[in-house]
């Protein structure tokens, strides 16, 4: 899919945050820890955002990650990575 587009390539991943609030992992550190792993993409423009499930119930929140990624050989690697991380 991403050999067909143009630059820049934009990505878009949701973490759904399964556990209860207390036993999960601060969103800072979770930010933190993925935007090191795109600083070897070439990522730009990273952003977050906290989705807050139904009627604030735990079991549906998820944070949105977005980010740029300028280069077609460091996108389709960033995309690869996720496919692959996914599957584990």
């Amino acid at each position: 899919m991403i050999r067909k587009e143009e630059p820049p390539y934009e990505f878009k991943i949701h973490l759904f945050l399964d556990s209860p609030k207390d036993e999960r992992v601060n969103k800072r550190d979770i930010g933190t820890t993925l935007l090191e792993k795109l600083n070897e993409y070439g990522a730009v423009n990273f952003r977050d955002q906290m989705i807050w499930g139904n009627e604030g119930r735990n079991a549906n929140d998820k944070i949105r990650y977005t980010w740029i990624v300028e280069s077609k050989e460091q996108a389709i690697a960033c995309y690869k990575f996720f496919v692959i991380y996914s599957k584990n």
